[in-house]
C-alpha cells in the first residue's frame, strides 16, 4: 500500500473483515445428514446430526435462499502484533499469531451459521475461498 509500517503499527486498533452469505429459505430448505467431509469441516463446532441445503420454492424465486447475513473476522492489534507489523513480518506470520491469540476467521464465523441451520456449507465455502 506504500504506507510505512511504523505509521500502520501506531495507528491501527483493529481490522474487521466482512463477507455476506445468503440465508437459506426457511420455507423450502431441506435437512440431510452430513457426510464425512462436512463433519470434518465442522469438527471444531460440534457434531451436527442434520445440516440444511437449498431447494427452491416460489417464496425464494427457486433459489433456495432468501436474504443475507454477515460473517465477520476481527483482528485486534495488541502490542505483540504492533511489533510484528513494525518489523515487517509476513502476512502469514501475522495471521498465524492472530489465530494463536484466539481470532476467529471468516470461515469459523460462517460455520456457526451453518450449525444453526441459517446457511449452507457450500455458501460459506463460496464466501470464504482464499
Amino acid at each position: 500500500m506504500g504506507v510505512e509500517p511504523f505509521l500502520l503499527s501506531s495507528s491501527i486498533v483493529g481490522v474487521l473483515a466482512q463477507r455476506l452469505v445468503r440465508r437459506l429459505c426457511t420455507d423450502c430448505r431441506e435437512a440431510y445428514p452430513p457426510d464425512e467431509t462436512e463433519l470434518a469441516l465442522l469438527a471444531a463446532h460440534g457434531r451436527p446430526s442434520v445440516l440444511y441445503r437449498p431447494v427452491g420454492c416460489p417464496n425464494c424465486n427457486q433459489t433456495g435462499y432468501r436474504g443475507r447475513t454477515g460473517i465477520y473476522e476481527l483482528l485486534e492489534v495488541d502490542e505483540r502484533l504492533r511489533s510484528m507489523i513494525h518489523a515487517r513480518d509476513s502476512e502469514q506470520q501475522l495471521r498465524d499469531y492472530a489465530v494463536q491469540s484466539g481470532m476467529k476467521n471468516l470461515r469459523d464465523d460462517g460455520l456457526r451459521w451453518v450449525m444453526s441451520g441459517d446457511t449452507s456449507v457450500e455458501e460459506v465455502i463460496r464466501a470464504t475461498r482464499d
